[in-house]
């Protein structure tokens, strides 16, 4: 498990409450597992909660860029 899989939605929805957050939220998959994250948050319920989307994106380099950059 890497620190990154030990994030939750709560704790996610709370650091970015009242943050502008753009077109979207990028999600390590890592966080993820079949639409849950660790405290049984959906990833439609945390998008509700930061009225944002979100897309989850493969931890690595190239597809983190290929996110942002489109």
């Amino acid at each position: 498990v890497t620190v990154a899989g030990l994030l939750t939605g709560h704790d996610i929805a709370a650091q970015l409450a009242g943050q502008d957050l753009g077109d979207e939220v990028l999600l390590p998959s890592v966080a993820v597992r079949d639409e849950w994250l660790l405290d049984d948050w959906t990833l439609a319920q945390l998008s509700e909660a930061l009225g944002a989307p979100i897309r989850v994106v493969k931890p690595l380099a190239p597809d983190f860029a290929e996110a942002v950059l489109g």
